[in-house]
């Protein structure tokens, strides 16, 4: 399929999806005709097919649910108001924590 203008197009033998800058819509392929399927109308069979061809992202790591005894005992020892941080070369340190103050009146940081 070739549009003469700028716009964003995923198809498959049965569905196509159409992009404007101000104007998308989704229809179904039907031989050499378009028919723009209507708002109300389940999309889910389009929806799949259409998002098959694009690439996948890869999974998220799962967090750590429970931490090792190990550890939680040497987090311990970490003094109140500090927390472990790193030098340029990569080497843990103790760096004092930030404490931030609270804006006045609710104001907004910004330019």
């Amino acid at each position: 399929m070739e549009l003469s203008i700028d716009a964003q197009v995923l198809t498959s033998d049965r569905y196509g999806f159409l992009a404007l800058p101000a104007v998308a819509g989704l229809f179904r392929i039907d031989g050499r005709e378009l028919t723009q399927m209507e708002p109300t109308e389940d999309a889910s069979e389009a929806f799949s097919e259409l998002n098959e061809k694009l690439p996948r992202r890869p999974a998220r790591p799962r967090a750590i649910r429970e931490l090792p005894e190990v550890l939680q005992e040497a987090l311990k020892q970490i003094p109140e108001g500090y927390r472990i941080g790193y030098d340029p070369d990569g080497t843990p340190k103790l760096v004092r924590k930030r404490t931030r103050r609270k804006r006045k009146g609710g104001q907004q940081s910004g330019s």
